[in-house]
Order: structure tokens, then sequence, then C-alpha cells
């Protein structure tokens, strides 16, 4: 019900209004305060603004009050009013009300509390700053001053003009300060410059003590026409939160990067184009606003003596000299200094280029609106492509279009976001771009290697025929199918691989069953395993031999490319996930039509011996993108805690999984056993074998978290791990599930079998369903992660099929609950051997349990005819046992309408096109709200953009109800206010996250600097660890000091690991903060404890910080153990171990030093590999 409101006092606030109906509204005699279940009411107020006259209002308003199911509110509230002691007063005057033919929308109104803090600010902050003039310039130290002496260059400037001048806005509904340049109140605005809350690193509030662009002036300076000005700007800024300080700024105007500043620099550095890794780093100092072109002048002597001496680590030393200027500003006083101490370590670097590696060191360029940044190189997994071009993958560089602070692109109704994509990433996917002298480009004339005339185009076309795709959002999906990263791959013949028949829905269902299943045979996994183990030996120590991979198989080879052989340019694609088949004898795969994805390829001399295969025109590599080593354990998540809650969940069951979790991660301080429970269980540390090391150190009856002669580290990292879980609780909802687990699902074979004329096919009979057995197996599989591999043995093959009426299932199935999962073996003792796999049937006769496991025997279990299996295989999916996440209500799916885009003729800019608008499009961030359904609707659409090329109108998506946000979510927010901005929130969400305390970690006293002073010292080693070890080690290497001896041969190593650790801390902080870093326990954990706001880029920055960790660690082992052959030789061993004993001394020895501790973990596996791999020698 809408309310007219009129009679309100012109200068009254909102909040004012509200605060006044609200002591009405919540009075006894519409709420009663002593009954539990009832709520304040829920109602909303606005004002008709009057800006035009300077008034706060125009004396008008309106009232939106909920309809009750108890009352009629309205009625209650004209009686109310009817009395004649009751009236509404604001600023003195009673407020009237008559009812509106509008209807009224309901909204919360619970939180008036901070509805008022709110409102006070925006009011406090409404009134529009003169600024007289604007500057865009940099910060740099005048040549002969001191480290404090900071500076400001203006590079460009605007000015008032007449009437014409900035204002300044500090917008605290949007947490942004906006600039307006241009007449205002003419509305005739030239531009906006607009800055987010977040993106401002300090302000500084003085006064002058002194008198191609967007690039690299990233610093911001306002000047005022008078002090009162001034001082107004300053009390907005403490309004809103955003502290200031008094600074002392010289202002200087030098134009250091005027055009011929800049035209005169990159032409000496073309110089170095022949050496692009040099290159790159040379150009980033400048791009990335690092040095300006005066101070890369006063180095250029020091940097072409440094390519001259040191020609193949130039290139790293500049890296090492970037870092270091961003994570100590002082550095930059004195640059010539920073680079000769950079210079003066002189590492021997690792050879990036090793052809075994899976990983290689790629440059990344970054667009933002303004600027073009680059970083790395980093360690990137390679794909299909890149191993195709391995001699030539320093022609691939990968690009990023992000906001100006790193972040995604956020939609924004202010902006118009197509036209902005198009203009900002479009012309750059069009156009090109050059990165030290180097062209990059998209179109069919970039070229690649000279010597080989390679193009983009050539590249794409190599992959496939995909004439017959007319929807340019297909044709790029199929494009990035080569470019899945993938863990390995290994030649497969012709004679090793077939197509065999698909299994069709029954009920006269066309659809596949299989949807991208296959089969393998074990001695092909067998292969598989041995490839993956020996590229990551992790996998052979925590992994099991899995039962299924994810694979590409495509693409044309390389040679033909060179020498140029006519072809038809269709080579075969497959892709999918394979599953182990023990009928299938030696090394077979079979594959399904339903898999393939492009057009055989066949050249013509094949085409004329009628061939339906083309040895010469396609790549024969099985690719391996993923295996499934092992059961993964299930957790919860925000969107399925919402999902369950709406289906009748109770709180009570949320909590009590929360307490049970929270127990356990605090008793990771009680016992090593815990310690390392929570390391699994959240899979953590695995980089460095933490979990298998401190269980090899309690079994030798070591607790390194209590070792009294050893410093924390251990203990901080163990409080690291703490903090993480909870945060992860607390913020992500993230909690795991007992006896649940996350499975890949294959099709169940059984009608294939039975086509095939087995007859040992086990059918499902009435009443019976299957399951228990592979649900067991998966805690079995996860024990077995610890180091217990005799269950691996099959034990179970005459298992008798019975009812199990004690197992009951929950199975997410993308966003649909199943209430039981039923799992059957299709043919004779085959799916017995799968441990990690989700087995789906074919025919009518999944069943499934509607009650909880006490149900009556004589219920009967209802036949599941509603759905089929198809589309949803090779998906990964929930599976709970926990029956009291078991839901009440049974909803069905929401079904939308499947509209695809007509075809149409397209060439690679209509690809480009839909790339722009796919980072528009592609806005995924709640059930039975209409406008819920309206934004799921959305949401599906947007999960199907990249195939059907729909985009989604984000205009037309739902608006918040209310300008606060929920506390579990404002957390989230790091431009939010939680006091202003937030409300205690009843879903269980809130519950959840208010039921997690966080603590504060002291921050460590170990920081990644430069050319650290790194001790020999011989003194004993005395602590707990080396006492238990140093025997162990003795009992192969006779004579072997207590002290740090042979160190020579590891130092080298030592400082590498240093300097590498050190760029990995830097290069991957969320913060742009100079001097921030990750610490040393979260490298080792592989976590990143900084709250962001931005998930993707915390996720994508955690991934590419183990990538780095894990490559280096790998690098480290290699270079402490050397392995000649695959089987490493007893001297090579010894060899090993006593490398690995001194470098453990290193370690031990500079404790202080950032890295060290880490050092150590590496060297301590290696002896114990080592002393295993000789005693079972010995044996």
């Amino acid at each position: 019900m809408q309310m007219h409101i009129y009679g309100i006092d012109y200068n009254a606030t909102k909040h004012e209004v509200k605060k006044a109906i609200a002591d009405a509204l919540h009075d006894e005699y519409f709420f009663d305060a002593m009954d539990p279940s009832t709520r304040q009411i829920n109602f909303k107020v606005t004002l008709e603004m009057d800006d035009a006259r300077g008034l706060r209002n125009t004396g008008q308003g309106t009232l939106m009050l909920p309809s009750l199911r108890s009352y009629n509110l309205y009625n209650r509230f004209k009686r109310w009013l009817a009395i004649d002691s009751n009236e509404i007063i604001v600023h003195n005057r009673p407020l009237r009300f008559r009812r509106s033919e509008a209807d009224a929308r309901r909204t919360d109104a619970d939180y008036l509390k901070h509805e008022g803090a709110r409102e006070e600010k925006v009011d406090a902050v409404r009134e529009h700053i003169r600024a007289d003039r604007v500057q865009f310039g940099v910060l740099f130290y005048p040549s002969g001053t001191g480290p404090r002496d900071l500076a400001f260059s203006s590079e460009w400037e605007y000015r008032r003009k007449h009437l014409v001048q900035p204002w300044i806005v500090v917008d605290y509904d949007n947490k942004k300060v906006r600039i307006e340049l241009g007449d205002f109140s003419a509305g005739n605005l030239e531009a906006y410059i607009i800055i987010n809350f977040a993106e401002i690193e300090k302000i500084g509030v003085g006064h002058d003590f002194g008198n191609v662009l967007m690039q690299f002036a990233t610093h911001l300076r306002l000047i005022f026409p008078n002090e009162q000005e001034l001082q107004h700007f300053r009390h907005h800024c403490q309004v809103v939160g955003l502290p200031t300080f008094s600074a002392r700024l010289e202002a200087i105007t030098t134009s250091f990067f005027s055009r011929d500043k800049l035209q005169r620099m990159r032409m000496w550095m073309r110089g170095f184009n022949h050496d692009w890794p040099f290159a790159f780093q040379l150009n980033a100092l400048l791009l990335n606003g690092q040095l300006n072109t005066e101070e890369l002048r006063q180095l250029r002597p020091h940097i072409e003596e440094l390519h001259k001496t040191m020609p193949h680590q130039a290139a790293d030393i500049l890296r090492y000299f970037r870092l270091a200027l961003s994570s100590d500003r002082t550095l930059n006083s004195n640059p010539e200094q920073c680079l000769a101490r950079v210079a003066g370590e002189r590492v021997s670097l690792f050879d990036h280029r090793n052809p075994r590696s899976v990983f290689f060191a790629c440059q990344h360029v970054t667009f933002t609106p303004t600027r073009m940044i680059l970083e790395g190189p980093t360690r990137v997994q390679s794909n299909s492509v890149i191993r195709k071009y391995w001699p030539h993958r320093d022609h691939f560089i990968r690009v990023n279009f992000l906001d100006e602070n790193l972040s995604q692109y956020r939609f924004d109704r202010e902006v118009d976001g197509p036209a902005f994509l198009h203009d900002h990433v479009g012309n750059v996917l069009k156009g090109g771009f050059e990165v030290a002298g180097s062209p990059f480009d998209y179109s069919p004339d970039s070229e690649m290697q000279p010597a080989v005339r390679m193009t983009a185009d050539r590249i794409r076309g190599a992959l496939g025929d995909l004439s017959e795709i007319k929807i340019p959002a297909k044709y790029a999906a199929r494009i990035g199918q080569a470019f899945t990263s993938t863990m390995c791959s290994m030649p497969i013949s012709r004679d090793q691989w077939e197509e065999i028949d698909e299994i069709w829905e029954d009920r006269e269902n066309p659809r596949s069953h299989t949807d991208g299943v296959g089969r393998l045979s074990q001695a092909l996994m067998d292969r598989i395993w041995d490839i993956v183990c020996n590229l990551y030996p992790d996998y052979g120590v925590y992994g099991v031999k899995p039962s299924a991979v994810q694979f590409r198989f495509l693409g044309k080879s390389f040679n033909t490319i060179v020498q140029k052989i006519t072809h038809s340019s269709s080579p075969l694609g497959y892709k999918g996930v394979l599953a182990v088949d023990p009928q299938l004898s030696g090394e077979r795969i079979c594959f399904r039509p339903e898999m393939r994805k492009f057009k055989p390829l066949i050249c013509p001399y094949c085409r004329e011996g009628n061939l339906d295969f083309c040895p010469h025109e396609n790549d024969q590599n099985l690719h391996i993108a993923d295996i499934f080593d092992s059961p993964k354990r299930a957790y919860l998540t925000r969107d399925l805690v919402s999902i369950l809650e709406d289906r009748g969940v109770h709180l009570k069951a949320f909590m009590d999984l929360q307490q049970e979790a929270k127990m356990k991660t605090y008793q990771a301080r009680d016992s090593v056993t815990q310690f390392i429970d929570i390391l699994q269980t959240h899979h953590m540390g695995f980089q460095f074998r933490l979990p298998r090391l401190l269980e090899r150190l309690d079994s030798l009856g070591v607790d390194a978290t209590r070792d009294q002669k050893a410093d924390d580290f251990t203990r901080r990292v163990r409080e690291h791990a703490i903090q993480h879980v909870l945060c992860d609780m607390k913020n992500r909802a993230r909690i795991p599930v007992p006896r649940s687990y996350l499975l890949v699902g294959v099709a169940d074979e059984g009608p294939a079998y039975t086509k095939q004329g087995y007859e040992n096919v086990f059918q499902l009979g009435a009443n019976q369903i299957f399951g228990p057995y592979i649900l067991y197996t998966c805690s079995q599989v996860l024990t077995a992660r610890r180091g217990h591999h005799d269950f691996l043995q099959p034990a179970f093959n005459k298992v008798q099929m019975q009812n199990h009426s004690g197992s009951v299932a929950i199975v997410l199935l993308r966003g649909a609950l199943r209430y039981i999962l039923v799992m059957v073996r299709g043919a004779s003792s085959w799916y017995f051997s799968y441990r990690e796999l989700t087995v789906f049937l074919s025919a009518a006769r999944c069943c499934y349990w509607e009650t909880i496991p006490n149900r009556r025997a004589d219920l009967p279990i209802r036949s599941y005819e509603e759905r089929s299996c198809a589309s949803f295989r090779c998906d990964l999916y929930y599976v709970f046992q926990y029956y009291q996440l078991l839901p009440t209500i049974h909803i069905a799916p929401a079904s939308y309408n499947d509209i695809k885009p007509p075809g149409r003729p397209f060439d690679w800019t209509d690809v480009c096109d839909f790339i722009t608008e796919y980072m528009h499009s592609d806005a995924l961030h709640g059930s039975h709200d209409p406008r819920c359904m309206r934004l799921a609707e959305l949401c599906s659409d947007a999960v199907d953009y990249p195939k059907t090329g729909r985009p989604v109108d984000m205009r037309t998506a739902p608006g918040k109800l209310m300008q606060y946000n929920p506390d579990w979510y404002a957390d989230e927010d790091t431009n939010a206010n939680p006091l202003a901005d937030s409300y205690q929130s009843d879903r269980v969400l809130g519950h959840l996250y208010r039921g997690i305390k966080l603590g504060v970690i002291e921050p460590s006293e170990r920081t990644p600097g430069i050319s650290p002073e790194i001790s020999l010292s011989t003194q004993r080693l005395n602590d707990s660890t080396s006492r238990v070890i140093l025997p162990l080690v003795r009992g192969h290497l006779d004579g072997i000091p207590a002290a740090l001896t042979g160190y020579q041969d590891v130092l080298p190593t030592f400082k590498v690991y240093l300097a590498e650790l050190r760029c990995i801390a830097f290069t991957h902080s969320l913060s742009l903060k100079a001097g921030s870093f990750i610490t040393e326990e979260e490298i080792v954990l592989g976590v990143i404890l900084m709250t962001s706001s931005e998930r993707r880029m915390k996720k994508d920055r955690t991934y590419r910080m183990r990538d780095d960790t894990t490559d280096l660690v790998q690098q480290i082992r290699r270079s402490l153990l050397s392995i000649s052959g695959d089987t490493p030789s007893v001297d090579e061993l010894r060899a090993g171990l006593r490398k690995a004993w001194a470098a453990w001394g290193l370690s031990v020895q500079n404790r202080k030093l950032y890295g060290a501790h880490s050092f150590g973990f590496i060297a301590l596996g290696v002896i114990f590999d080592c002393l295993d791999k000789l005693a079972a020698t010995t044996a």
C-alpha cells in the first residue's frame, strides 16, 4: 500500500521523516515486542527533492507500507492517526497522509539506524566543491635530493575558463569522487574523472611550494581557488571516511612525457628489439610508470653495459630491478644503486626454456582504459597449440582487459558499457598492438615468425575447418577448445582409436545419453599415469591411479604447415572424458560421435586413397586436460546454502556443520595429526608436501609446531592455515560436509554391453538401488592419499546387491537438487574399480527416496521418470550423504526459452565484436521472488552466451531492493562502511557469517629483500629435527658432520630460490601499493589471506601463485637430486642426500631470511625421498 505525504518541512531530511514515522509504526499499537515471532514493520519513505531552489524537498513524498497477513496495516494506521493526540511531527510541523492510487512495493526498513547514518553522510557531502585547476602528473625525486623530497611533475592540466570551472563531488552512495570538467550549471560537461574510494591510496592536503599522458601520469592534483574550498573538500573526505594528511609537495613542470622525450626514448629502446625479453623488461620500466624518461636517460649507460656484459641474464636482472622498485619506493631515489645491487646478486638462473617442462615463461600485457601494463614473464601451463609451436613460444603473449584497479570490468549504469568496450577493447583486438618493437595482431596479416611466415590467421586455420559454423560465439568456443591448458600429451597412432556407437535415451528421447564420455583401456591409462607422475611428481606421492581423464584430441601438425602441403584444412577434434573399461585389451580408445567437434581432416593424398584419417595433417597426440585421481571433498557454498534454505533445510543443520568445522579447525593447535587433517581437508601446503613432511616427522617423534629451539615459522604456518579456513567459512560459507564428495560423472555402459552381446550385464530389479560401495571407497581413497595404498587391490568383486535403507544422498546437478544418487555397474566387475566417479543410469530405473534414513521398510521406492541423464555427463557433482541437508520442499528446475540467433556469414572482426560483447554480458553474481527468477534467467543466458552469442542486457536486470548490503556480503565489498551500509541478515548466510570471529595475525618480521646477507656459520645444527635426521643420514653417508658443510654446491641454488620467491611474493600480491607482498607462510600454504571484493582476481592470482611455486619447487628438487635416467642410481641418491643435507643446513642457519624456511621444507622432502629409495635399494 502506498500513501502520499504532504506538509513536510522543506529543510527536513529523509532520515528525519523516516525516524519520526518509525517511532509510530514500531509502537506497541502495531508491533508486539513480547512476541518473538513478530517483526518490526518494513516501510519505505521517499521525498521529492528540489535541487533547483536549493531545498532538500518540495514538501511532498510517499510512504510505502507492506501487506500483512494478520491485519490491514493501512486501516490500522488511519485509525491511529484519527486519535486526537496522535501526530507525526517533523521540524514542529505535523505530517499529513492520504491514500495513493499507486501500488506500494515492499522493501526492508528494519535497519533504520544504519540508514540514518548513511543519510547524514549523503546530506553532508551533497554540495559541489569548486576547483581552480585539475592536474595529472607523476611523483619523482628531483636530482640531488634525498629520499623524502618527493616532487610532483604536472604533465596535463585543466584550468578554469572564465565562468567554466571544474567541480568536485564526493559521492558517498556510489563510493566515488567525481570531478566534472565543464559548465555544470549549463549542463555542458566536457568530461568526467571518476575515482573509486578503493582506488585512492592516500590524500595529501597542503599548499604549493614551487611552480599520450594517460599512460604515464597516474597521480591527480587538485588546485582550489581559495582556502575555504580546500577545507570544504577536506571536510567531505572526513565525512565519508577518506583520511587526509598534511603534505608539503613541490610542484615542478618538467614535461617528462612530452612527445619529443618519449620519441627519443623509444628510438633508443628499439636498439634492443633483437633481444625481445630484454626489450620487454626495458619498456615495462617506462610503461608501468616505475621510471620516467629522465631517470631512464641517466640509467642508459648502465643498462647498455649490463646488456653487453651479461646478455643471458640481463632480462631477468631487469625483471628483478622492476620488482625492487615496486617493493620499496625509497629505492626510486637512486635507481643506479638499486640496479647495481640487483645485478650484484649475479644468480645463475634456471633454464625456463626446458622443453620437457609443462610450463612456459609467458609475457603478459594488460590493457586498462588508460594504460598498457607489462608483466611477467610468469609460468603458464602450456596447451596443445603452444606445444605445437614450442620453439617459437616467445612469440605468444597473454592479453588481459581490466579496469584501472586491475579488477574485472563491472556493469555501471552511468557508462555505456558496449560502446566503451568496443572502443577500448575492440580496437585492440582488431588493430593489434606493439610491445617492445614486436607487433602482435589478431588479424590475418599478423606475422608471428618470419622464417615460416606464420600468422595468427594461419594458426586459427590450422585448428579446423569451421566454415559450417555460422555463429561467431560458437566459432570462438571451438577455437578456445584448442587453447585449453593441458597437463601433458602423448602420441596416439591411428590403429589405437576408433569411433563407437552412441547410446541414445529411451522413451523416444533422441538425445545422446553419453554426451562426451568414451572408453579407455587400462593399459593406456597406466601409460598416461606414468607420464603424469614423471612430469608432476606430487601425483605419485598423493594421488591414486585414476579411472577417468579429461582430454583433447585435435589439430594439424606443425610440420605440415611449414611444408605448405595443400589440404582441405578440416581437422579432427574430439573432447570429453574417457573412463577406463577393463573389457578393452591393449592400448585402446573408443570415441563417440558426440565427442567430435571438428570435421575430419583429409589431405588430397589420403582422399585419393579413400582413407578416413589423414596422419599427415592431424596432430596425433592425446592431450590430457585433467585427471580424476581421487574423489574431491564436498563443501557448502553460498549459492548452495541459499538453495537448500529455500527448500526447507533448517538453520540448525548448517550451524551444526559450522560448529563441527570450527571445532576441528581450532583443534589443529592441539596436535600435529589434527593440523595435518586440516591441511588435507582444505588442500593446503601440497606444493611443499607439507602434510607428508609433518606426518613423517611426527612418526620420528618430532612435533615441528612445538620445537622450542626452532623459531615460530611452523606455528605461524599453522595459524595462517587456521585463519584461511575460518575466512573461507565466514566470507564464502565454505564448510566441509562429512561423508560427501565431489565426483565426476560418467555414463552407464550397460546398454552398450547388452547390444554387443554380453550376457552378464547387471540390471536393477524392483526396489533395488546401488551406491554405498562407491561412497564407501571414496573415504578409502582419501585415506590412501596419506600413504596407505594396501586397499587398492580389488576386494569387493563379489559384493551382493541389497536394499540399503540407510543410504541417502543429495545430488546437485547444475543448480537442480536431486534426492538420491543411484550408482550401478554396467557390466560384471566394471564399476567396482571406480573410486572417484559418479555413474549415471541410461534407462528409467533410476530410483530415489523422499524420506530420511529411518524410513519404514514397507514404503515403496518411486521410479525416477521425470528427467533423463543427458547433458549432465563430464561435469563434477556434489554427492551429499549428510541427511540433515535433505530438502523437504521439492521445486522443479526452472525452464527458459532456448533462443539462438540465426546463422550468418562472418569474419574475424565479428569474433572480436563477440569478445567485447562477452565481456559486457559475462555478469554472474538468489529464489521465490519474481525478481530473483528474472535474475536467474539472465544468469542462465549469461552462462550460455559463449555458445549462443545472445548477449545479456544488464540494464534489464532487477535493481537492488535497498541501498544496504547484508552483513555476510559487506565484508567482500572493500568500499562499504560496515557500520552504515550493512545490516544483520536473518538468512542462514547471515548466521553463518556472524558465527565466525576472526582474530588478528601479527605481521611477519621477514620481508623479501634484495641481496640478503646469507650466513655460512659452521655452528652445530642443534634443532630437534636435525638431531633426529642426522643419524638416518649418517646411515648412508659416513662421517657427515652435524654442522653446515658442503654448501658450495647448493649456495647458488639457495640464492636463486630466494630471488625467485621474492618475485612470486611481489608479483601476485592483490594490493597495488608499493611494498605489498605475500608472506612466506601464505606461499607455503598456497593461499592469499588479503581480502578483496574482486573474487575473480583473487582466485586467478592464487592459482597463478600456486603454479609459479609448484614449478619453482620442482626445479629446486631437480637441482638437489640430479637423475640421469628414469631410475636414480645409488651414487646419485647419495649425492642428492649430501646436497639436500647441506641445503637443510643453509636453511637452519638463515632462518631470519625470507624464504629460508620453505627452502628447508624442499630440502627435507628430498632427504626423505633419498632415504626411502636408498632403503628400498638396500633391501
